[in-house]
């Protein structure tokens, strides 16, 4: 096909995002607060330091901390890439870059169907698809992993599907690094890989080199920083999220609980029924947001039309895999959005398969009820083309404008935390004062101040907590620890803490051990 389609669909695909991305002054959220915080600090203060704590999983008791020990680094290294050749230290310096990832989405899902079907309208009709990612579509323009997750998701794909060659398994290794240096769960790549080459490569010692040679090149660098940071390949928060109770877990104060027989003695009734919870979300999450609706039962066709395709195969293993890992192995995170994440590297080849659903099904219509094929993709094409661009721009009218186009919703955090201060600044709290509140990254990029996350439970060990961090203020919001409920409902009644204020639903409050 064609180089000027590629080019036509890139371009279109950057004349849809850009108006979104206008809009979106503030990341938007923590994880995209936390990518372009570092960002900027690798950017602008050369630093792989935190100046936050916005989770206790790793145990430091301190700042800075060391940085990613939770989160994968490569979006704040894209941010801060972004950063320093534009020279704009913003969030628009740091979107820049991610924004120029997603013209490589279209694309790279039109050589994928070009590829299973050999045809270009088949392509073009992908590329038409991917320019309306629905719920994807209001996260591709933030500092987040998600264009970077379907282009290395693609591109494995495409690599899995070449037959000749050793040097593949060097370029799939190199993806796989990429794709675990994007997200933790990206080891699952790496083992995937194996697999397959176990399955089909004669020389299997030779390609397993080549496939581990790559994955180090990525990753040893990153396991070098983390043994000489933190003592450990891994950090140990990681293993420490295997045995979560509840969501809020993530945010305890006393980490060294979260066991295996900590876990196992919440009883095998709470365990199943957190199993099926995330189960629940995780469908809904496949049905809805992967699959789009509409495109289901399409890529269902098509994964049967396809399916003696290696690729295929493989990529259905993978998201099968991921689904399992983030039901089974980590239910809250995965329901919570992990599984949104870790699928979009997946997102390309579901809809380069939908397509491949469409044609069959045309196909189907014009043996079996004599349709007039032409005049069905037409007619299918372009009703499957306007669902998916309503979608889309209903999704991005309810999450990202909101009731006021000139105050979009998708900036409320950034504004809110700048409100907060302002409002320190108006009480004479010193920059350098620690703050607790619940989302440290959010509060940074507004105003750059350090603060620490107020941990899961009550009272007590939010002044324990205090104490050991040298907190001095509390910034109690309407999302904060259900242990909390009261000293938010009744803030003055509460006789352990200095109640200051209430501005715009903040509860403000002093610790009693703060330094005057």
């Amino acid at each position: 096909m064609s180089w000027k389609y590629y080019l036509l669909f890139s371009s279109l695909g950057l004349l849809i995002l850009i108006p979104i991305a206008l809009l979106q002054t503030a990341p938007g959220y923590m994880d995209a607060e936390y990518y372009y915080a570092m960002g900027l600090r690798i950017a602008r203060d050369k630093s792989l330091l935190e100046p936050f704590i916005w989770n206790y999983l790793n145990g430091f008791s301190g700042l800075p901390q060391p940085a990613f020990t939770f989160w994968m680094p490569l979006p704040s290294l894209l941010a801060a890439l972004s950063i320093a050749m534009t020279g704009l230290y913003s969030f628009t310096g740091a979107k820049i870059s991610f924004m120029a990832v997603f013209v490589f989405v279209p694309p790279l899902t039109m050589k994928i169907a070009y590829d299973l079907t050999g045809e270009e309208k088949a392509a073009k009709l992908a590329g038409i698809v991917s320019l309306f990612p629905v719920f994807y579509s209001s996260f591709l323009g933030t500092t987040d992993s998600f264009g970077i997750l379907m282009i290395l998701g693609s591109v494995f794909f495409l690599l899995i599907r070449k037959e000749e060659g050793l040097w593949k398994y060097f370029f799939l290794g190199l993806i796989a690094g990429f794709i675990h240096l994007t997200r933790a769960d990206g080891l699952l790549w790496f083992a995937v890989a194996c697999f397959y080459i176990l399955n089909r490569q004669e020389s299997i010692v030779k390609a397993v080199f080549l496939l581990g040679a790559g994955y180090l090149c990525v990753m040893a660098p990153w396991f070098v920083r983390n043994w000489f940071v933190i003592g450990e390949i891994m950090p140990p928060g990681a293993s420490r999220m295997l045995w979560l109770t509840e969501y809020n877990d993530l945010f305890t104060y006393e980490p060294d609980k979260l066991t295996l027989i900590n876990w196992y003695e919440q009883g095998l009734n709470n365990i199943f029924r957190d199993l099926f919870e995330a189960f629940g979300t995780n469908i809904k999450t496949a049905l809805i947001v992967q699959g789009q609706i509409i495109l289901v039962p399409l890529i269902g066709i098509g994964i049967k039309k396809t399916w003696q395709d290696w690729g295929v195969r493989y990529a259905v293993f993978i998201w099968g895999l991921i689904f399992v890992v983030m039901t089974l192995v980590f239910p809250f995170a995965g329901s919570r959005g992990g599984l949104f994440h870790s699928g979009a590297a997946l997102q390309p080849i579901l809809w380069a398969l939908a397509v491949v659903g469409m044609m069959d099904f045309i196909y189907w219509g014009v043996k079996q009820r004599e349709w007039i094929r032409k005049q069905a993709e037409l007619v299918l094409g372009l009703g499957l083309t306007i669902f998916l661009a309503g979608m889309t721009l209903f999704i991005v009218q309810n999450r990202v404008i909101g009731d006021d186009i000139y105050k979009p919703q998708w900036n409320q955090s950034y504004r809110e935390h700048l409100g907060i201060g302002k409002e320190l600044t108006r009480m004479g709290i010193d920059v350098e004062s620690l703050i607790m509140i619940n989302n440290p990254p959010g509060l940074y990029i507004a105003t750059n101040r350090s603060s620490a996350v107020i941990p899961n439970g009550g009272v007590d060990t939010l002044i324990r907590s205090a104490e050991e961090l040298g907190a001095e203020m509390l910034i109690l919001e309407a999302n904060h620890p259900d242990a909390l409920d009261y000293l938010y409902s009744e803030p003055q009644k509460e006789s352990k803490l200095e109640y200051l204020q209430t501005v715009s639903d903040a509860h403000y409050f002093k610790f009693f051990n703060a330094e005057e």
